[in-house]
């Protein structure tokens, strides 16, 4: 009889302590599904920058060169565009142009290559949209180009010695101002951003040279208002 008791006793036991044991799985799955489902909300989910494209057209910029260099009979547009592209956390490559126009056998250009990194501020604590101001910090290497008698449009032109070029130099620390306004959505698993943009570009005006190290009195000052437009693309980790 006492063995019969013990027996019951320990099946009533084992018993009590599967259930709660059940229970506890089951509690256990539930939060962690619930920890899942959050970490996947991808609204909740701001994501790391995969790629960003950038491109802006500056109104006035190196006015004093323009006008020197009209002096001497080149025409340099008043105008230029950058493009940029900004790969993860690296910084933003950008490359600078400002054509020129064919006169009188003379045509001169800029172009320019250089990194832009971005200090951003969300205005409105809103995903979807978008209002930051921003600053931006960079240096970037340009070139001059001055070419004479260009008389034709063929090769020949250049291969018989025709045609005359010097290229001038110059580094220069840059810095932008502006606001980002625009919005955002969700797109197979990453957030789409487009954003149109406006500020004022500048740069520590330095002195344009050749050879690296002889420096003449003209300086390149990129100083212009500017507008543009941005499209950024994130991916999701954080189910990872």
């Amino acid at each position: 009889m006492a063995f019969k008791n013990l027996l019951y006793i320990f099946i009533f036991t084992s018993v009590w302590h599967f259930s709660n044991a059940q229970e506890i799985v089951n509690v256990i799955e539930t939060d962690s599904f619930m920890s899942d489902k959050k970490c996947c909300d991808m609204s909740m989910c701001k994501g790391k920058n995969w790629v960003t494209a950038e491109y802006r057209y500056i109104l006035n910029p190196a006015k004093s060169t323009v006008s020197e260099l009209s002096a001497l009979g080149f025409v340099l547009d008043e105008q230029a565009s950058e493009v940029g592209i900004k790969f993860g956390a690296f910084p933003k490559i950008f490359y600078y142009q400002q054509l020129g126009s064919l006169t009188n056998g003379n045509y001169t250009s800029i172009h320019g290559i250089g990194l832009k990194e971005k200090y951003q501020h969300d205005f409105i604590k809103n995903q979807a949209i978008v209002l930051a101001p921003y600053i931006e910090i960079g240096g970037g290497f340009y070139q001059l180009s001055l070419v004479r008698n260009v008389n034709g449009n063929s090769f020949s032109t250049a291969v018989n010695n025709q045609t005359s070029e010097s290229r001038l130099y110059n580094f220069s620390v840059t810095g932008d101002l502006g606001l980002n306004v625009g919005y955002s959505f969700l797109l197979l698993n990453t957030r789409v951003t487009l954003t149109a943009n406006g500020g004022y570009m500048t740069n520590l005006p330095s002195n344009w040279n050749t050879g690296h190290s002889l420096a003449f009195k003209e300086k390149l000052d990129l100083s212009s208002l500017y507008f543009g437009g941005r499209l950024s693309v994130n991916l999701f980790d954080c189910c990872n």
